[in-house]
């Protein structure tokens, strides 16, 4: 070692300048992971691999010209390469001057890896990448760029460190993706140069770490996958994003921003048809990290009905502190409960008789009778299951609902229920108007559930029947002329486990009845008969809605309504 004035900045020296910025950075992600603001991995997470780069030294030494492949340290996970010029790291250590040069691109290799074997996740739909460079030379002369467009900062007359981070958003990531970085630094150096050193070094050294953006679920049951049923809530929460990315100062603008798409699904916030009146409230876009939602509907893109159906829930996050940009996206399956009412001894499909006037006998049964009526009624089907010997109805339909499998022994409920409209238009002997007040008017029609037996039951084999008879009494009367137009929607209802879940519509059976009753001088005629059970519908859109019951009871004088 020479003595006097010369300074002695060595190979170990520059080792341990870099070592130290290392060891900041590293320092620095551990903040961020126990401060608990960049969260594991769920089931899988990017592994990166580097390759490019080289390190050449020269030197008056023969043994120090050579030209070195960059590495990988094991134990900080730092990648890149080193050299000095003037001593060299072979002994023995000769002194002499010389030049040391890095360059190459460096490329950053993100392999997805799978927490288990057994996990079904897949790579998230966007990635947060974290580039860390450090440029660094001492000696009679050099340069230092990190690659990322941070200047050389001296740390002495003849040392200088490029350094810096960048933040990078990847949006559909895949399987596997590539970076690249291109770090460059150099050194000269002259023994017994300006510098007094008896050595120079230059050196490289990069680092990636990966957060990947999920969306994280609430309240689904892992089913091959995150599943949930129509009626339940869902939550859907944005995770990963590392803190140091947050926007920290609300003042200014503009600030972390997180927009969803609003879910396939016809999905809604809430909605409470055993209200009256119903409440509703529509989805929207929360503005913030979690948002929520209720499906109430399974259907493929092609509207066909399905036991379940993948729907894509995606968020776009606007992070201003660095300009990232991310579109995080999840898979969940929505899935339905079975309808049936097509099975089970008598059959199911709906039955639907005509009007009538009819004269009312013991038990409820009813005879033809145009001579002294007492009812003009929709009459006429036997129902699905025999209630009484000569028993007959309007209209009939056996229901079932059943419960998806997989989702736990707790069981959904189901119920039905319909609302309606009715126009009755009258006429005296004298030929006066007269209809009802709430002409054409919807309501709902006794109650949810349906009057009498309209449930709620739990899902699961037992079949129900629903019949309805509607009419009017047209004796004692002062009417002469009915003209009876009346049309109903019959819905069934499923309310899947959960105390947070919700009733939702599975279908819709739409049907009328109507005719033309006249009082003769010595009997009635009816005519016009009409009555049919429209197609099925399934998961109705609006959702229905009540505000009032459905009872049609008042009459008033003039012209019915147009």
């Amino acid at each position: 070692m020479k003595s006097g004035s010369k300074r002695t900045v060595c190979d170990t020296q520059a080792y341990t300048m870099i070592t130290m910025l290392t060891i900041g950075h590293r320092a620095l992600a551990g903040v961020c992971i126990s401060l608990g603001l960049c969260l594991p991995a769920e089931a899988g997470h990017y592994v990166v691999s580097y390759s490019g780069g080289s390190v050449t030294t020269t030197g008056t030494n023969p043994i120090c010209g050579r030209t070195l492949s960059y590495s990988t340290n094991p134990q900080t996970g730092w990648y890149g390469g080193s050299g000095t010029a003037g001593v060299c790291i072979d002994p023995p250590p000769v002194p002499g001057s010389g030049t040391v040069v890095c360059q190459g691109v460096v490329t950053m290799t993100f392999t997805w890896i799978k927490d288990a074997p057994e996990d079904l996740e897949e790579p998230p739909g966007s990635v947060i990448v974290k580039k860390t460079s450090t440029a660094s030379w001492a000696g009679d002369g050099g340069t230092a760029a990190n690659g990322l467009g941070d200047p050389a900062l001296p740390l002495s007359g003849f040392t200088q460190t490029s350094t810096g981070v960048k933040w990078v958003a990847i949006n559909e990531p895949g399987l596997v993706f590539s970076l690249t970085i291109d770090p460059a630094a150099s050194c000269t150096f002259e023994l017994g140069g300006s510098s007094g050193m008896n050595s120079g070094s230059a050196g490289v050294s990069v680092k990636a770490e990966s957060f990947p953006i999920r969306i994280q679920f609430a309240g689904t049951t892992e089913m091959n996958g995150p599943s949930i049923l129509i009626g339940q809530r869902l939550v859907s929460t944005v995770v990963g994003i590392p803190g140091e990315v947050l926007d920290d100062d609300p003042s200014i603008e503009p600030n972390d921003s997180y927009t969803w798409e609003e879910p396939p699904g016809r999905p809604f916030l809430d909605y409470r048809p055993d209200l009256m009146p119903t409440t509703f409230q529509a989805w929207v876009d929360p503005g913030a990290p979690s948002m929520e939602a209720y499906f109430s509907s399974a259907l493929d893109p092609d509207k066909k009905v399905q036991d379940s159906v993948q729907y894509t829930v995606r968020c776009v996050v606007q992070l201003p502190k660095f300009g990232l940009t991310l579109h995080p996206k999840r898979e969940v399956k929505v899935h339905r409960p079975i309808y049936e009412y097509s099975t089970g001894n008598g059959g199911g499909e709906p039955r639907i008789g005509s009007m009538y006037l009819l004269r009312r006998l013991p038990n409820n049964l009813y005879v033809v009778d145009e001579t002294n009526p007492e009812w003009f009624k929709l009459w006429g089907q036997p129902p699905p299951v025999p209630h009484l010997p000569g028993y007959k109805v309007g209209a009939a339909v056996r229901l079932q609902v059943l419960e998806p499998t997989g989702f736990g022994p707790e069981v959904g409920q189901w119920n039905y229920t319909q609302k309606g409209w009715l126009k009755f238009h009258l006429k005296d002997a004298a030929g006066n108007s007269f209809h009802n007040t709430d002409w054409g008017i919807e309501g709902l029609d006794g109650s949810f559930p349906y009057p009498q037996d309209g449930g709620p039951w739990p899902a699961g084999a037992t079949h129900r029947m629903w019949v309805d008879s509607p009419g009017v009494n047209v004796a004692p009367s002062p009417y002469e002329w009915w003209d009876m137009r009346d049309r109903f929607w019959l819905y069934v209802f499923y309310k899947p486990p959960g105390s947070d879940s919700r009733w939702v519509p599975i279908v819709v059976h739409p049907w009328l009845c109507g005719g033309l009753a006249v009082k003769g001088a010595s009997s009635w005629t009816a005519s016009n008969q009409d009555s049919a059970f429209l197609a099925k519908g399934h998961y109705p859109w609006p959702l229905p809605m009540w505000n009032r019951f459905l009872d049609g009871t008042q009459i008033t004088s003039g012209a019915p309504p147009p």
